[in-house]
């Protein structure tokens, strides 16, 4: 079976309830534990908001009005801006990482993606031989702004980019099995992240939810050539599961047919 590619682990830096860490995920499962307000939905968050972007991020928190992008900040002391950080090492193959992620600065709800690697030639990356963690990206005790960032490490190449490209760059290095520079596609792809995040609508086991991220071929299919924006067809997606969602295509399913129909 290929475990490739898979979150190897989310850092964080300068963001509510978890402030500077590092979280490892267990290759085939990994559970968060805590009392009501400790961040664990803020988790599913991070992750939302690295793939796909702040334009098209929503919390995953039923209510949650207060999660915006900036609201995800430790507050700044004084008149300092503040200014954080959320990333993925993914591994791309055995102990082989490409960092992908998002600066945010309370000065705006925009997110900037960036993506750091061990080459010099973004349109095929090369993967870096160990991953980065929070240590990494704090230079002399200070959260830089990105710009700076990506200038000041030496030890990998880091640029940001605007979204589409970002999301090209992802698609192209198979990190992402769909190509989110789709309006259409990346609305889908984040509703449906949303809902694996609230656990409702769809199976949550961890496979369906690999599947899902990183895909498979009657995934794409779906995705890429059949769903569409319309309210309705979403909700018949909803009462589904994934399993009936990926293989419902391939079995002639007149329900699966009906939720995801081209009008």
């Amino acid at each position: 079976q290929n475990n490739f590619p898979r979150i190897y682990s989310l850092s964080t830096i300068g963001i509510k309830q978890h402030f500077n860490a590092d979280y490892l995920f267990h290759l085939y499962r990994t559970d968060f534990s805590g009392e009501s307000g400790s961040g664990k939905s803020m988790i599913a968050d991070m992750i939302q908001l690295i793939l796909v972007g702040s334009g098209e991020f929503k919390s995953a928190t039923d209510g949650n009005k207060d999660r915006d992008v900036k609201g995800m900040l430790l507050a700044s002391t004084g008149k300092s801006s503040s200014r954080g950080y959320v990333f993925l090492n993914v591994e791309i193959s055995p102990k082989k990482y490409i960092v992908i992620g998002v600066y945010i600065e309370n000065t705006s709800n925009a997110a900037e993606m960036f993506i750091i690697q061990n080459g010099y030639d973004w349109e095929e990356l090369t993967p870096l031989n160990m991953p980065i963690f929070t240590k990494d990206l704090i230079i002399n005790d200070k959260v830089d702004t990105l710009n700076n960032l990506c200038e000041k490490i030496d030890f990998a190449r880091m640029k940001s980019f605007k979204r589409r490209n970002y999301h090209q760059i992802l698609y192209n290095n198979e990190i992402l099995s769909l190509d989110l520079t789709k309006d259409e596609t990346l609305k889908t792809y984040a509703n449906i992240l949303r809902s694996f995040s609230r656990g409702k609508g769809f199976k949550t086991e961890s496979e369906n939810l690999k599947k899902f991220l990183f895909g498979d071929d009657e995934q794409n299919i779906i995705m890429e050539n059949r769903i569409t924006e319309q309210a309705s067809a979403y909700d018949d997606l909803q009462r589904m599961s994934v399993h009936d969602i990926l293989t419902g295509i391939n079995r002639e399913d007149a329900r699966v047919h009906e939720a995801v129909r081209t009008t």
